[in-house]
């Protein structure tokens, strides 16, 4: 799915030790992208880097395996064609269309089936 943008964005110590144990909302999520964003080619060094990665990898493997477990149901959450993904910036922009309540109120995951709701129905 948005794959492409888990290999490529974002982490915080904080996050890293806490990868397995706390969530961090949505709205967290895309403040911290976006100040990565403008990090540019140095993002890769800024200590929030790696733990930010980790947690959108973990988000985009869960919406990837609840997509799986529904299409075997015969009732599948999005349709992605398998040769259309999301850039790192195109996710962060899709992330700046949930209102910012509503961000605040989810996880990263939830806001990731939330987009690939949006730009991939069935």
């Amino acid at each position: 799915m948005l794959a492409v943008f888990a290999s490529t964005v974002l982490y915080t110590p904080a996050l890293h030790a806490q990868s397995g144990v706390r969530v961090i909302n949505a709205d967290t999520f895309y403040y911290r992208a976006i100040k990565l964003q403008r990090l540019g080619v140095r993002a890769p060094f800024n200590d929030d880097f790696k733990p930010m990665v980790a947690h959108a990898r973990k988000s985009f493997r869960s919406v990837e395996a609840q997509n799986k477990t529904a299409k075997r149901r015969g009732k599948p959450l999005y349709c992605r064609p398998k040769d259309k993904q999301l850039s790192p910036n195109q996710v962060v922009k899709e992330l700046s269309h949930i209102p910012r309540a509503t961000r605040k109120k989810i996880n990263l995951t939830r806001a990731f089936l939330m987009i690939a709701k949006r730009k991939y129905p069935c």
